[in-house]
């Protein structure tokens, strides 16, 4: 059957089943196929509207090193995408680049849309507790170093899994 669907639509969808994915520890190489997907498609409305992201439109990387820049955040999703010039390389990936980019499509996708989702509010959550040494002293910081000494583990995907089997 016949499906008409908005560019950023489909983005929300691949990117709410990318974090599901990645929370179930799924295929690392599928996860970071689906979310670039979604993320590339977020990257372009938000240029197509003035607006940027934090990864590849980021305004601190020099004006002369983008196209480097961006080419090394391509890298993993062309080679997952492509053998026309390599049909027998290898690729060293790393999966930590995936949790960057589902984080960035997440906040690219609220920008763009007003509208939160399930799984991508849940994912900024994690990433906020996840990567808490990065933030800033203040509320936000607090709150989560509070909830660790409650017993909150950002690595129980279980729990995490449970909380968005509830959302369905």
């Amino acid at each position: 059957m016949l499906q008409t669907i908005g560019k950023l639509e489909a983005a929300r969808r691949q990117l709410a089943l990318a974090i599901r994915l990645f929370f179930q520890e799924a295929d690392p190489i599928a996860v970071h196929t689906l979310a670039s997907a979604a993320y590339q498609v977020l990257h372009d409305i938000s240029e197509s509207r003035g607006l940027i992201g934090l990864v590849k439109a980021n305004p601190n990387v020099r004006e002369e090193k983008r196209n480097e820049w961006q080419g090394i955040l391509n890298r993993a999703q062309n080679f997952f995408k492509h053998a026309g010039r390599d049909p027998t390389g290898t690729f060293d990936f790393d999966p930590e680049l995936t949790r960057v980019f589902l984080f960035d499509a997440v906040l690219l996708y609220a920008q763009l849309s007003n509208q939160p989702f399930q799984e991508g509010t849940l994912y900024s959550a994690w990433f906020a507790v996840q990567y808490d040494r990065f933030l800033v002293d203040g509320v936000l910081k607090d709150y989560i170093n509070a909830m660790k000494q409650r017993g909150l583990d950002p690595d129980d995907f279980v729990v995490i899994q449970t909380l968005l089997s509830d959302s369905k």
